[in-house]
């Protein structure tokens, strides 16, 4: 499926719009000139700016009249169409089982199947989902210090 830069920009500058508006909401530290909405709101300007600029460059381009969503490569393309179902699922998988599995099992085993979708070796997918699972992991531990949940490895996992 391929979406028109029209309607990117569009949402870009909606969902921008629309951080901003609920950001007002947040509590103000006092004595401080940021709080808990200075990082949401830096990212929904930025939102905002680039929607823009894709607009504007759409605009100087003429493409107002393209479709704005376009399905022909989709229709008889069954790979990615599984690709896809593979992402949706495993974001079902992360709702319904993240606590009970756990982020590095489903982590890894979704990376690794979507590599051998893409027609990677074996030991390559298998390898970079633990590299890639194991950088989430600690960023998110450490550097964030918001622990993802470990599952049935909490005995194992750091």
């Amino acid at each position: 499926m391929r979406l028109s830069d029209t309607l990117l920009g569009l949402l870009a500058v909606a969902f921008g719009l629309a951080i901003l508006w609920h950001i007002q909401s947040f509590p103000k530290i006092p004595g401080h000139y940021y709080g808990p909405a200075m990082f949401p709101g830096i990212v929904g300007w930025g939102f905002v700016l680039f929607g823009g600029l894709l607009l504007i460059r759409v605009g100087r381009q003429a493409g107002w009249r393209r479709k704005l969503i376009s399905c022909d490569d989709w229709r008889n393309n069954i790979k990615g169409s599984f690709a896809a179902a593979i992402v949706l699922a495993s974001i079902l998988a992360f709702i319904y089982w993240g606590d009970a599995v756990g982020f590095p099992l489903l982590s890894m085993l979704t990376m690794s199947v979507l590599f051998l979708w893409s027609g990677r070796k074996l030991v390559f997918s298998m390898g970079l989902a633990l590299i890639i699972t194991l950088v989430l992991d600690t960023l998110f531990s450490k550097l964030l210090r918001v622990p993802l949940p470990t599952g049935i490895l909490s005995q194992f996992w750091w």
